[in-house]
């Protein structure tokens, strides 16, 4: 009995003693990552992130750190058109700078910007890069990791999380119709991730446990409101006020804006993320490990 007793206190004590790889190993991704991460600052001066995911500079970022969407109304519904914002600065870890010339607005890069998603070929050689899987092979409560700069930081951090729920074709608020307080709706397919971030980090790669991008951080619908306030506050033609009725009707849109983006962030620390899925590459294949 006493032999039983002593071999189970050794087999428990081993047990414990070895903790699972992805906590053991949080230091190493982050060193092995790290130098994937870029800081992207677009000529408008919107500051996001993206990251190397091969070794020929191809750059996978939000889209809205590379283009611009305006929506127009058409006899068939809405239109959109989609341009560059012009050169974007890349900053690596090291603080090294490289400015990268706008891209030009093909079919490939319109497609993407449709999934809020960016893949840029800068021409730069990027032995330091994470290389991209799908989505599809997550389940809910695996663990994740984000590396970005914030707003301001002049290095990357690392954040810890894990898939909250999968969402397949929600709509989202994408964009304002020009001229108008209509709000542009998108089915999009997302990733909701439990992972407490910090400001201005759209864009970041989303890292699975086995070191693949799975997904970047999505732009949230938060600019949609600043807009709606901001054409508030404009809302005059120079020569009078806006009616009640056009006042009221401002304000309901903006009112009810909030209320759509308090009920897809109801929950601390949850973010929004695109996965690469369907992302389309120079190479023509967004996933080098689909399974």
């Amino acid at each position: 009995m006493n032999a039983r007793r002593i071999v189970g206190c050794v087999g428990v004590a081993v047990l414990f003693a070895t903790p699972p790889a992805f906590a053991q190993s949080m230091a190493d991704r982050y060193a092995k990552h790290s130098c994937a991460v870029v800081k992207i600052t677009a000529a408008d001066g919107t500051v996001g992130n993206g990251f190397f995911a091969n070794a020929n500079g191809l750059l996978v970022t939000s889209a809205q750190m590379v283009f611009q969407h305006s929506y127009f109304k058409t006899e068939a519904g809405v239109g959109v058109d989609i341009h560059s914002n012009g050169p974007i600065t890349l900053m690596s870890d090291d603080g090294r700078q490289t400015t990268v010339p706008s891209p030009p607005v093909d079919l490939r890069h319109a497609d993407n910007a449709t999934k809020d998603l960016a893949a840029i070929d800068t021409g730069l050689t990027t032995p330091c890069y994470i290389p991209m899987a799908s989505a599809d092979r997550l389940h809910v409560g695996d663990p994740l990791i984000a590396i970005a700069f914030s707003h301001t930081a002049p290095s990357s951090a690392l954040y810890l999380g894990f898939v909250a729920t999968k969402d397949d074709g929600i709509s989202n608020v994408v964009g304002v119709i020009d001229g108008t307080l209509e709000a542009v709706l998108a089915s999009r397919r997302l990733l909701r991730v439990q992972m407490p971030v910090t400001y201005g980090i759209s864009g970041a790669p989303i890292i699975d446990d086995k070191g693949m991008a799975v997904g970047v951080v999505a732009s949230t619908p938060l600019p949609w409101i600043e807009e709606y306030s901001r054409r508030i506050i404009a809302a005059r033609d120079g020569s009078r006020a806006p009616t009640s009725a056009e006042a009221e009707n401002y304000i309901s849109a903006a009112l009810g804006e909030l209320a759509s983006v308090g009920r897809q962030f109801t929950s601390p620390g949850m973010l929004v993320a695109v996965p690469l899925v369907g992302l389309a590459t120079p190479e023509g294949d967004a996933n080098t490990d689909p399974q």
